[in-house]
């Protein structure tokens, strides 16, 4: 079934700006790396460092300033 004539209405600059100007190429996996399901939605925690807190996460968890993590008393 086709439309008629003049009955849809489309900005072809719009569908031109949607597929080149502000598509992103999605990360590929690099030589040698194996695929796996759900690879893509794996975090990538190359910038987080291990026992580092961010001032973000301070301020939801309450600590004042230079105070050790809460859970520090349970860890000793």
């Amino acid at each position: 079934m086709q439309p008629k004539m003049g009955k849809m209405d489309i900005d072809y600059q719009v569908l031109h700006d949607a597929f080149f100007k502000y598509q992103t190429k999605p990360k590929l996996t690099s030589h040698g790396e194996l695929y796996h399901e759900g690879k893509e939605f794996e975090v990538k925690l190359r910038e987080m460092k291990p026992g580092m807190l961010s001032q973000d996460l301070k301020e939801a968890l309450g600590m004042p300033e230079g105070a050790p993590p809460p859970w520090l008393i349970n860890m000793q």
